[in-house]
């Protein structure tokens, strides 16, 4: 689960700038440089559904439905909320790298709050929380409507995030007190310290907000100063991300 980026911006800031991935396919809507396909929608009860690909991934995006259908440059507002448009979030995808394509199986757009998030202000002793996307083993993204407009880089920066949840569960079950989350947790240990307020909530969330910063300055200078902070957890990245690789 990510907190809204308003909350999050501090930790990952824009590190996904300059990092976005060449693309030349052409879009079926929306605009060309986001190097996507997109279907027609398809009306589904009070939904619009897309079928987005990029980079030979095709993902299922299911939206509320609007009229016209969610093309429209001011996305769906419900009440003081607004989500994304389409466009919006396959620009975001064209954006992921692959690690987070091959996770992720689909994404659902809500026309209301988070139901959780009353609970989770409990939990994270934050009386104004807001979810802005949560994501299970599955791999299915839901994303909530945000009262302030959030840009591609917020979208695809909380994708990465929402895809380290699911890869994690994937790799090490989703009881984070079980034993195959002994070697993060000692990597954890062995850092000492995290690199975000967010990621001190749970292992959980460390292995997202450290795994998002991971993969959006892979290849930048900024990524070698990442990893000398938290050497013991890159170091367990490696190993996973090689291993994903290796089994794609």
């Amino acid at each position: 689960m990510s907190l809204s980026k308003r909350d999050q911006a501090q930790a990952l800031g824009s590190v996904l700038e300059g990092q976005r991935p060449e693309v030349q396919d052409p879009l079926v809507q929306g605009p060309p440089e986001s190097g996507v396909r997109i279907s027609k929608p398809t009306r589904e009860g009070g939904f619009d559904s897309y079928q987005v690909t990029v980079k030979g991934h095709t993902l299922p995006v299911r939206m509320p439905k609007m009229d016209p259908p969610s093309t429209s440059q001011n996305g769906s507002v419900y009440g003081e909320r607004t989500n994304h448009t389409i466009d919006e979030v396959a620009r975001a995808l064209s954006q992921l790298p692959p690690e987070t394509l091959s996770v992720l199986t689909r994404v659902e757009l809500s026309a209301t709050r988070n139901p959780s998030d009353d609970y989770w202000a409990q939990e994270y002793n934050t009386p104004d929380f807001t979810s802005y996307m949560t994501c299970g083993e599955e791999g299915l993204v839901t994303i909530y409507p945000q009262t302030y407009p959030l840009g591609t880089e917020d979208i695809a920066e909380t994708l990465i995030h929402e895809a380290g949840h699911a890869w994690s569960f994937q790799q090490w079950g989703n009881d984070p007190e079980a034993k195959a989350w002994s070697p993060w947790k000692a990597a954890a240990e062995k850092d000492g310290i995290s690199i975000s307020n967010y990621a001190t909530n749970s292992p959980t969330e460390d292995v997202s907000e450290t795994s998002a910063v991971y993969l959006a300055t892979r290849g930048t200078p900024e990524h070698e100063r990442f990893r000398q902070a938290f050497p013991a957890r890159f170091a367990v990245l490696d190993q996973v991300f090689a291993g994903m690789k290796a089994a794609g």
